[in-house]
């Protein structure tokens, strides 16, 4: 299960490879498991070994929070597939708050 954010700036996400890879270009299909809408992902290699591709993905706007089914391909054989995760989008909140630790005196 591969998790990522619902951003739209490249993420990196590493993706098991199932086979050897045959030549050719990698694609990745996204499908909503609830309502079989594909979602169109570009992507960029920035790494691979004999166990994984390493990915940038991005998003378009507006990408659900939920479950997706993936299938990773090069030139049209399968070479990854399974489920991706997509959340909501981290913030950062910084809280100033001063915390004042008194010691107990029975």
């Amino acid at each position: 299960m591969i998790y990522v954010e619902q951003i739209r700036t490249p993420q990196p996400a590493s993706f098991p490879k199932a086979w050897a890879a045959p030549s050719g270009d990698l694609a990745l299909k996204v499908t909503n498991t609830t309502t079989l809408a594909v979602v169109p992902v570009s992507l960029e290699i920035f790494g691979q070994d004999a166990l994984r591709y390493d990915l940038d993905l991005t998003f378009p706007d507006g990408i659900a929070v939920g479950e997706y089914a993936y299938e990773l391909t090069a030139g049209g054989v399968t070479v990854s597939s399974g489920l991706l995760v997509c959340r909501p989008g981290q913030s950062v909140e910084q809280y100033e708050q001063s915390i004042n630790f008194v010691e107990f005196q029975g």
